[in-house]
């Protein structure tokens, strides 16, 4: 949230007294004031990106894989015949919009709820420590584009699941336990020794709230709303039972 002020007193009280606004220093100049808010990320808008675009054809297809669950005789059946494809790609410039509206809208798969903007997210991406991916999924179905978002943050031997979101529109679909395992994989061949998840309670996330515990993290603590896990890699671990089902690449540079 930007707060917009010309008197310098009630620019320094919201500053002083609510640190989670943004309050930009005018020019001293007014005839200035139009280059500068034009020059600067705070109210960008978000272009319509092709999964806005293709959003109708999407709705379709998730109404078409809820008619299969129904009718599979089993969740493995559901998965075989579903035919998933998942892949992660290191965020770039092209996908920094579509990035900034998953973590502005999604709400119901979001373990954090941090609500990144642009800039922050074009900072991380440039931190050599941090790796950010987006998730794209198709199934027999459909392509359904980018639905998804990892922000990892590394440390020593460790690495920190940072933000964690998927669309509604394709949850319910084990994706978050494929994503999940392949961090498991890539990290134990990379030599860290853990990774650490949290999951910052909502109003609106319960949804999401046991994928570590079901992913084989171990409690940590709670911390206010927050709660803490963490998955040691040096111990043997069940395979993922549907690994076979779905399919995971990642394009990295």
């Amino acid at each position: 949230m930007v707060f917009l002020d010309d008197s310098p007193a009630e620019r320094k009280w919201v500053r002083d007294n609510l640190p989670q606004m943004i309050v930009p220093e005018f020019p001293e100049d007014p005839f200035l004031y139009t280059e500068f808010m034009k020059s600067s990320d705070w109210f960008d808008s978000y272009r319509l990106n092709q999964e806005d675009l293709s959003r109708n054809t999407t709705y379709k297809a998730v109404a078409k894989g809820r008619e299969l669950k129904i009718t599979s005789k089993s969740v493995s059946n559901y998965l075989k015949e579903l035919d998933q494809q998942i892949v992660l790609e290191e965020v770039d410039t092209s996908a920094l919009s579509r990035v900034t509206q998953l973590c502005q809208k999604t709400n119901q798969f979001n373990l954090t709820t941090k609500r990144y903007q642009l800039a922050e997210i074009k900072e991380m991406a440039d931190n050599r420590c941090n790796r950010l991916y987006t998730i794209s999924v198709r199934d027999c179905f459909c392509d359904y584009g980018v639905v998804g978002l990892l922000i990892l943050k590394e440390h020593e031997s460790a690495v920190l699941i940072d933000t964690f979101i998927l669309s509604c529109r394709i949850v319910g679909r084990k994706i978050e336990f494929a994503v999940i395992d392949w961090l498991r994989e890539m990290y134990k061949q990379k030599g860290f020794n853990k990774i650490d998840g949290v999951y910052e309670e909502t109003t609106k996330n319960a949804l999401c709230k046991d994928v570590y515990k079901d992913s084989g993290f171990e409690f940590v603590k709670k911390d206010d709303s927050a709660f803490v896990y963490q998955l040691s890699l040096s111990r043997q671990d069940k395979v993922f039972p549907f690994k076979k089902h779905i399919k995971i690449k990642a394009l990295t540079s």
